[in-house]
Parts: structure tokens; C-alpha cells; sequence
């Protein structure tokens, strides 16, 4: 049975200081304004320009839903942000959205778009991508 047949995939937009440390692990939660299905257990990692390839992936230990402090109280430690960061990030917003990082992993060289699917365009914030198209990119480049 094809691993992501019961669950969803994301390719998500990140940042690429940010992508390096979510692959690097010292970023163990991705901070986020607006959440993707709870059934995602896969995130391919679209590090955004200059970069604008895919470098790796993570799986989705959970979802945190809760107020920013709240939130920042939890995982400010391990957000790979500072304060002031996710405080702009957050300003005016009653919930945020953390992500937890497990499982991080690097591709031997990066992907671009073209390699993924037809017509995938490089993602706001996350796109959902099809179980084909997500299982010819882990089993060729992860």
C-alpha cells in the first residue's frame, strides 16, 4: 500500500533561513497564521527565493492551536525565531499555529518545481499535492 494513501502532503513555503534550520534541527517548530488539514503527516519543503527549490522534508508530529503568548511560551525556545519576529508575525492575530517538526530530512540536492507535477507553482503558504506527485518526489530525490 502507497505510504501517503490515508495521509496528505503539503508542499510548504518557508523562508530559507528558516527551511535550513527545520533541516538542520534546530527550528523544531514551524510558526504558522493559518493551519493545513490536521491529516497531513508529510511537509515537502519549498525553500522560497533566492532559493526557490525544494531541499527536503518533515513530518507533522501535531498541531498546536492556541493564543500567540501561549504559543511562544511553549516554543519560543525552539521556534528558531526571536521574540520580536514572531511578535510582528503575530501582531493583531487571537490564534497562531505551531507546527511540530519531526523527522527532518535533507534531499541529496535540491528539486525544482518542474521535477514535482505538472503545473505546480511555487506555493503563498502551502499547497496540497497529489499522493502521485508526492510519492515520485520522495522516492527519487529524498
Amino acid at each position: 500500500m502507497d505510504a501517503f494513501a490515508t495521509d496528505r502532503v503539503v508542499l510548504l513555503s518557508i523562508r530559507p533561513e528558516f527551511a535550513e534550520a527545520i533541516l538542520s534541527g534546530t527550528k523544531q517548530v514551524e510558526f504558522r497564521k493559518v493551519p493545513f488539514s490536521r491529516s497531513v503527516r508529510t511537509v515537502i519543503v519549498y525553500a522560497t527565493k533566492p532559493v526557490g527549490q525544494i531541499i527536503g522534508t518533515f513530518e507533522v508530529s501535531r498541531i498546536e492551536q492556541t493564543s500567540p503568548t501561549r504559543l511562544w511560551d511553549m516554543f519560543g525556545s525552539v521556534g528558531g525565531v526571536t521574540r520580536r519576529h514572531f511578535r510582528q508575525y503575530f501582531q493583531g492575530r487571537r490564534v497562531a499555529y505551531g507546527i511540530r517538526v519531526e523527522n527532518a530530512r535533507r534531499f541529496s540536492a535540491p528539486v525544482s518545481l518542474k521535477e514535482v507535477g505538472r503545473g505546480i507553482i511555487a506555493p503563498q503558504s502551502f499547497i496540497y499535492v497529489t499522493t502521485e506527485d508526492a510519492s515520485r518526489l520522495l522516492a527519487t530525490f529524498a
